[in-house]
């Protein structure tokens, strides 16, 4: 069988990782960049950094000695994932510089279009384009008549000398804070045009001394240990964001209002704290976001922007800022995830079709109408709260399964749309209940307000994703010689091969 997956960043590589060690050899990753890495290589802005702590952000089964930070910088995260991609030799699997267009359900396998002008063929195709990869651009009257040098935060222009500027940032999320701290002492002046005030958590990004390094590089045991401890860590902050854990919550809470406290200037403090329940918004990890934001030559203008014009930017309050240089960390549209390649699934039917009212899946993984193809962090994607490196190995592996069930029987199989629709309004009634469902805004809720990242906690993720494959869930047809209705529902979805720690050099 040849399988194909699109997008080489972590999730990307970690399933062709596991295709290899489960003895696959026929499949290829096509990667719209210039190298591996996704939303790593793509984003290059200063001060870009993981808000995951660098010790629990890596595959599970290849820990590494050589973090330099306790939260690694972009270079050094994409760099673990080139020599991961070298290690288990995946990288000659790797296509780069080639986006695929567009995937049609031929009746039997997946023809992909792809950029370069050529075709393809899939009988399985994987869809690990992650969520944080198309830029969303802010729709702000007279945006493009700015004479200065402009561009979003994703796509930082390294040609343009910041040094002595004076810089607008419009934004406040992760990127806009991470850059307010690179920055400041650079610039001339800078002005954060924020529209939402963020909860922020201080958190110092200590360096790994040499010593350090070079005894976890020496003693592999050491890395897994700590993965492991920094893996209870981040779950339990995720059960307190999500307001699963009462207790962890208070703690969170308290800790971003005790960091609030630095902020001195009472005015300024009112237009940093925010209106919303700590959750609602990813929270943010900074280290001395509020020493930055207070120096004399930084200014936050609060609300929207009135319209930009050819030499400044005019904010709602009727305050004119003349800027040499304007950034735009204005963040990704999160539910674009495979598009815009265009998909055409059974009898004709498009993805778009399928996602009229919202991308929905089947936990996660598959989607009706669009016969074996998986997703990896589909809809609700877990990313808002779970580790994601962790969820997109443990959705491999379910998906590793699938993929044995359908070469072993010669069947397609897709999800069915009734069983997809009362999993979608289990979720949505249980996002309700969650910090998501209590009216606030932000990308992790849909444009009615309704929830569209995963509500439940680890342990449901778990479940669901090591559930056997359950035949009256799904659409199945054969595809060869042996019928596809005599699947067993008890069928086990697990590889029949586990990887064995190995540690990234």
């Amino acid at each position: 069988m040849r399988i194909v997956a699109i997008g080489a960043g972590q999730a990307g590589l970690g399933f062709g990782i596991k295709l290899k060690k489960m003895g696959h050899s026929d499949f290829v990753i096509y990667e719209k960049g210039h190298t591996v890495g996704g939303v790593w290589r793509e984003n290059t802005y200063p001060g870009v950094r993981c808000d995951a702590p660098s010790q629990g952000y890596c595959y599970s089964f290849a820990p590494s000695g050589l973090w330099k930070k306790k939260y690694s910088g972009g270079n050094d995260i994409r760099r673990y994932f080139e020599r991961a991609a070298r290690t288990f030799n995946v990288a000659q699997h790797v296509k780069l510089n080639k986006e695929v267009i567009s995937a049609e359900w031929t009746g039997k396998r997946w023809k992909l279009e792809i950029s370069d002008g050529t075709t393809d063929f899939a009988d399985i195709l994987v869809s690990a384009t992650g969520v944080l990869h198309r830029v969303a651009y802010p729709d702000i009257p007279g945006l493009e008549t700015f004479e200065g040098h402009v561009f979003h935060s994703a796509e930082w222009d390294h040609s343009v000398d910041i040094d002595g500027k004076a810089v607008g940032l419009v934004g406040a999320g992760s990127s806009a804070v991470q850059i307010v701290e690179a920055i400041t002492d650079r610039v001339s002046k800078l002005v954060v045009f924020q529209r939402t005030a963020q909860w922020i958590l201080k958190s110092e990004n200590a360096n790994y001394p040499f010593w350090y390094r070079a005894l976890m590089t020496l003693f592999p045991v050491l890395q897994r240990r700590a993965y492991k401890r920094w893996e209870a860590v981040q779950l339990a902050i995720g059960g307190g964001l999500s307001g699963r854990s009462k207790e962890q919550a208070a703690q969170l809470l308290q800790s971003c209002l005790e960091h609030l406290d630095e902020v001195e200037d009472p005015i300024l403090k009112q237009k940093l704290t925010p209106d919303y329940p700590m959750g609602c918004k990813r929270l943010v990890i900074a280290e001395k976001f509020y020493e930055m934001i207070q120096r004399p030559n930084v200014s936050l203008e609060n609300g929207r922007i009135a319209k930009v014009t050819p030499t400044s930017v005019v904010a709602e309050s009727g305050q004119e800022y003349p800027l040499d240089v304007l950034v735009l960390a204005t963040g990704f549209h999160a539910s674009a995830y495979v598009r815009p390649m265009r998909m055409i699934g059974e009898g004709g039917c498009t993805l778009d079709e399928v996602w009229a009212d919202g991308p929905v899946s089947y936990i996660g993984m598959s989607v009706p109408k669009m016969p074996n193809f998986f997703m990896l962090g589909g809809p609700p994607n877990a990313v808002n709260q779970l580790m994601p490196i962790l969820t997109a190995e443990m959705q491999s592996d379910a998906i590793l399964g699938y993929i044995r069930h359908i070469a072993e029987q010669k069947i397609a199989i897709h999800p069915r749309q009734d069983v997809v629709r009362a999993l979608v309004q289990e979720q949505r009634a249980a996002g309700k209940e969650t910090v998501w469902g209590q009216g606030c805004k932000s990308w992790y809720i849909d444009d009615k307000g309704v929830p569209h990242f995963y509500p439940f906690d680890f342990e449901r993720f778990k479940r669901d994703t090591e559930a056997p494959l359950l035949v009256d869930h799904f659409e199945i047809r054969s595809l060869g010689d042996h019928g596809g209705n005599n699947m067993r529902a008890s069928s086990s979805v697990f590889p029949t091969r586990e990887l064995q720690p190995e540690t990234v050099k």
